[in-house]
């Protein structure tokens, strides 16, 4: 059994003619983003950098930040150039960790797991299972534009390390679907019930992961994680 940190979760550009339950993104405005490779955190880099500059160098990649600039003060009016970009930034890191969430529970169908999500504010949590004793906690969490999207899993009901096997297919078909899930550090660990995800949701929600899952979210760092299945009831 291990356990894994997640250095960064990152969209794709293909992401946008994925996620058809977005309507936000069929939004010229937001097209012109993804051709220039802008995201929420570059987005909200340039916010930061407007309040002490009066302009700015072109992107490498060809989307120019006056055009990001053009754009935030025509679709997001507000006193500065500054703030409208910033509104930018947080409304683009909202659609990014939607689109995210979306792709992990397309993923999971995709590799014949059954789903339940849970939905509050800007914490997704997915519990996932297969047909045998295998079991899946994901919880994707909106961190702001400057941090992006973080995504943390628990796996249970495994009695050796074949999570890994399992979670390099996950990232694998996630990766297919738009989503990267990279720099992920493996740590072993030999908890019977999951690692910490898992364990503090069936705190909260034994019936339920991903309603416990929500209802514990907390900030920090994202962990993915393996373990056996909870065993007895747990105490909410």
């Amino acid at each position: 059994m291990s356990s894994y940190t997640v250095g960064k979760v990152s969209m794709t550009a293909r992401i946008t003619a994925l996620v058809t339950a977005i309507p936000e993104w069929n939004r010229a405005w937001l097209r012109d983003l993804e051709n220039g490779e802008w995201n929420a955190q570059k987005i909200h880099a340039c916010s930061e950098t407007l309040r002490s500059m009066s302009s700015l160098q072109s992107n490498n990649n060809g989307a120019t930040a006056r055009n990001v600039i053009q754009i935030a003060t025509r679709e997001f009016k507000t006193a500065t150039q500054a703030e409208s970009v910033r509104l930018m930034a947080d409304h683009v890191a909202q659609l990014e960790y939607r689109s995210i969430a979306t792709v992990t529970e397309k993923s999971l169908r995709e590799l014949k797991y059954s789903t339940r999500l849970v939905q509050s504010g800007g914490v997704t949590a997915i519990e996932a299972s297969d047909k045998g004793h295998t079991k899946l906690l994901v919880v994707v969490k909106n961190q702001g534009a400057a941090n992006g999207t973080s995504l943390q899993a628990d796996w249970a009901g495994l009695a050796d390390r074949s999570c890994m096997q399992l979670q390099a297919e996950f990232e694998r078909k996630m990766a297919e679907n738009g989503v990267v899930v990279s720099d992920a550090q493996r740590r072993d660990h030999f908890t019977s019930g999951g690692d910490q995800l898992i364990r503090t949701a069936a705190r909260k929600d034994p019936a339920n992961l991903a309603n416990g899952a929500v209802l514990a979210a907390k900030g920090g760092k994202s962990n993915i994680a393996c373990g056996h299945p909870q065993k007895g009831k747990v105490k909410a």
